[in-house]
C-alpha cells in the first residue's frame, strides 16, 4: 500500500512501482468512484463517504484474482483493508512548502490547501497507518528532492528486507520549529484559506 496526503505523489509512485513489478495498480478513490462504492458525499468538504464494507468486499475479489503483486493507492487506511494480507505500507512524505506549491498548481481551494498541509504537518497519514496496521508493516518515505526511482528503489529494498522499516523520523514540526517558521507558515495558509473563503 501507497499511502500519504494528497499531492505527495502516490498515484505516479504507484503506477512506477507496479511497472516495475509487473503487478496490478488499483487507485482506491477511482475504484470507489467509478464503482459507487459509496454511503454519501460530504458536500462542505467536497469528499465522498466511502461504503468500506463494499469496498473491502471488492478488493478482496480483485486480489484473490491476480496472480501478481498489488499495489493499492489511497491517502485513507482507515478503510476497510484489515482483512487484506498488505505486506508494506509506504507513508510518503513530501515538505510542506514543496507540497502547498503541488496543491496550488493543481488548482486546490486554498481551505483543501489548509486541510492537506496541516495533515502533512502533523503526521495524520503516518499516524492512521499505525493505527490501522502493525508497526512492523509500516515505513516513512521522504520523497522531497528524490526521483521516483529513487522513491521505487527503497520501496523494493524495504519490500525484500534489505532496508528496515522505519517511522517517525520525518519531523516537520521540528523542521519549521528550527528555521521559526511554525507559527508564520500556519498562519499564511490560514491567511490564504480565509481570503479566499470571504470573497
Amino acid at each position: 500500500m501507497i499511502t500519504g496526503t494528497p499531492g505527495v505523489g502516490k498515484t505516479t509512485i504507484s503506477q512506477a512501482l507496479a511497472n516495475r513489478l509487473d503487478g496490478k495498480h488499483i487507485n482506491i478513490s477511482t475504484l470507489v468512484q467509478h464503482e459507487q462504492l459509496i454511503t454519501s458525499q460530504d458536500r462542505e468538504r467536497d469528499t465522498l463517504i466511502v461504503d468500506s464494507r463494499r469496498l473491502s468486499q471488492r478488493l478482496q475479489q480483485i486480489i484473490s484474482a491476480q496472480t501478481k503483486p498489488v499495489i493499492l493507492d489511497t491517502h485513507d487506511t482507515s478503510l476497510s483493508f484489515r482483512e487484506l494480507d498488505i505486506s508494506l505500507v509506504a507513508v510518503i512524505r513530501l515538505d510542506p512548502d514543496e507540497l502547498t506549491k503541488r496543491l496550488r498548481a493543481r488548482k486546490y481551494h486554498e481551505s483543501k490547501i489548509y486541510e492537506n498541509v496541516a495533515a502533512e504537518i502533523l503526521d495524520v497519514c503516518l499516524i492512521d497507518s499505525v493505527q490501522h496496521f502493525e508497526k512492523h508493516r509500516v515505513t516513512e518515505i521522504n520523497a522531497t528532492n528524490q526521483s521516483i526511482e529513487e522513491i521505487i528503489n527503497t520501496i523494493i529494498k524495504t519490500i525484500e528486507g534489505e532496508i528496515q522499516v522505519h517511522i517517525g523520523w520525518v519531523n516537520w514540526l521540528e523542521k519549521l520549529e528550527n528555521e521559526n517558521r511554525l507559527e508564520s507558515f500556519f498562519t499564511y495558509l490560514n491567511g490564504n484559506r480565509t481570503t479566499q473563503t470571504s470573497t
